[in-house]
């Protein structure tokens, strides 16, 4: 195999189109989520607003498609928001982009209802968020803060609190936790003015240039300020391995009531509840599953590519007579979950699945 140095011109390049995978205000995002946290007049509410502005002039979206929650003043007027409740956050129409505004006390209610909203509804209705607080700390987010995709704060040495709050949500180790919020505190006070971006699934820290580059969406606006990767010591290992084991568990009892939660209702919910429980113990554990109870299946490094196989969809297909020929993807991985565990015939009633059991 043979190999050249890049040019200067070739580097360039290629480090811009990496840079610009990095889309905190979901500019190429067909679905997702950010979060603005910072105190009154630190810049939320501009960032949000020229973002939705940079949104409508891409023609990616329009404006009876915004719905505002919580919003306050006549700032959205203008962009054509539409005002809705926040406890109809969970039942909005797709492809809408939703702006929740000043979260202060969300109640326990609708602390659910956006967790299912950023769990599970973003993803299939095609939906993007932008919510703002000025605080984590009694609001009822920190049980949600895991699940937004971004978290964005104005650079501002009176959000450093804030900052730290959240970074101490994914315990990091004391080391770590402090090298994170030291890298935030070298950008307050730059000018122009910096906003600092976690990127929530990696757990890396961005600082943007300035608004104007963020809205113009340049590739290179986005530096990498701190990542969690070869910033642990040997101590804060151990703590992190253990809490790892803590988590998993955490995570399959969540995924587990997420999926109780979706088929609540459902006709066929025993039936359903059996299927996962077979899927638990047997398959699911050989994959990584999205909060939204998606799977990945190919062998391609990212995730782009590869096969996306919803677990709910593939239960209802494989449960309910009435639900039609399933697409090739899900005979296939039906074929596989047969190989790898014993599926009662009491489970399948789709004619489709039943022909491979016999």
């Amino acid at each position: 195999m043979s190999s050249k140095l890049l040019t200067k011109t070739e580097t360039n390049s290629l480090l811009q189109i990496q840079s610009s995978r990095f889309d905190p205000l979901l500019f190429n995002s067909e679905w997702g989520s950010s979060l603005f946290v910072g105190v009154s007049g630190t810049g939320k509410t501009t960032l949000m607003l020229a973002a939705l502005n940079r949104h409508l002039q891409l023609k990616q979206l329009k404006p009876k498609k915004i719905y505002c929650l919580n919003t306050r003043g006549n700032e959205y007027d203008q962009l054509g928001g539409q005002s809705a409740s926040v406890e109809r956050i969970s039942s909005l129409p797709k492809r809408s982009f939703l702006v929740l505004e000043d979260v202060i006390e969300l109640g326990k209610k609708n602390e659910v209802l956006l967790r299912k909203t950023l769990n599970v509804n973003l993803h299939h209705r095609s939906q993007k968020l932008f919510a703002a607080t000025h605080s984590n700390v009694k609001t009822n987010l920190w049980s949600n803060i895991q699940y937004f995709d971004n978290v964005i704060f104005p650079a501002e040495k009176s959000n450093h609190v804030n900052f730290r709050s959240i970074i101490n949500i994914f315990r990091l180790g004391k080391e770590s936790a402090e090298r994170f919020t030291g890298a935030f505190l070298e950008q307050c006070g730059k000018k122009p003015k910096r906003y600092i971006i976690l990127d929530v699934k990696n757990i890396c820290v961005y600082a943007a240039k300035s608004l104007e580059a963020m809205i113009a969406n340049s590739p290179n606006c986005y530096s990498k300020i701190a990542q969690l990767e070869g910033e642990i010591s040997s101590s804060e290992m151990a703590e992190v391995d253990s809490q790892k084991e803590v988590n998993l568990l955490d995570e399959e009892k969540n995924l587990s009531s997420q999926f109780e939660n979706i088929i609540k209702g459902y006709k066929y919910r025993a039936r359903a509840s059996a299927a996962y429980s077979l899927l638990e113990k047997c398959v699911l554990k050989k994959f990584e599953m999205t909060p939204d109870l998606v799977v990945h299946i190919g062998k391609v490094k990212n995730r782009e590519g590869k096969i996306k196989i919803s677990i709910v969809d593939y239960i209802q297909f494989l449960v309910d007579p009435d639900s039609g020929q399933p697409p090739w993807k899900y005979v296939t991985f039906h074929k596989f979950v047969c190989e790898k565990c014993h599926v009662p015939k009491l489970i399948v009633k789709n004619p489709a699945f039943s022909k491979l059991l016999s």
